[in-house]
């Protein structure tokens, strides 16, 4: 028989993030948490959710979710570093909140197919090149969070974006 008290638990679960290679020079931990502390090769070099790598080597990062709930990744290795020349587009805004416009630089092919990704790699929104403007694309449901816009046959370099309602 109890005696009338009741004691509420709560267990959170420790997160050991991911790196995520976003494809367009750029890796990230996800998910995100209050703070992150990037290493290569064990030591410290940036504090920022993306990093471009710049060398061979392990990387790694220690992200804090609040406490207790502190972790470091496993390591991420870089199969190649190298120059890209290709072009990418531009947004009209980052973070963006409810539309999003892409201008078209004149290095892209128009006609081309292209996707908005999230992070793990799911298509939320499609479309293709337009021949003499540039694109505005509603992402006014998609839930906050990063997403990235990407070539359906890789002519251009992807973008990384922020939707923040």
């Amino acid at each position: 028989m109890g005696i009338g008290v009741e004691v509420a638990v709560n267990f959170t679960p420790n997160i050991q993030p991911d790196i995520v290679d976003l494809g367009d020079g750029q890796i990230c931990v996800y998910p995100t948490g209050n703070s992150t502390q990037w290493y290569f090769e064990g030591a410290p070099i940036g504090t920022t959710d993306c990093i471009t790598p710049s060398s061979t080597g392990a990387y790694t990062a220690f992200v804090d979710y609040g406490l207790p709930c502190q972790s470091m990744s496993d390591p991420w290795f870089p199969t190649g570093i190298t120059e890209r020349s290709l072009d990418r587009p531009s947004l009209g805004s980052n973070p963006v909140r409810g539309t999003l416009v892409i201008m078209w630089h004149q290095g892209i092919a128009r006609g081309g197919e292209w996707m908005l990704l999230d992070l793990l790699g799911r298509p939320v929104r499609t479309g293709t090149v337009p021949y003499t403007a540039n694109s505005t694309v509603d992402v006014g449901n998609l839930m906050n969070g990063s997403y990235v816009l990407v070539s359906a046959n890789s002519s251009w370099l992807p973008v990384r974006f922020l939707v923040h309602h």
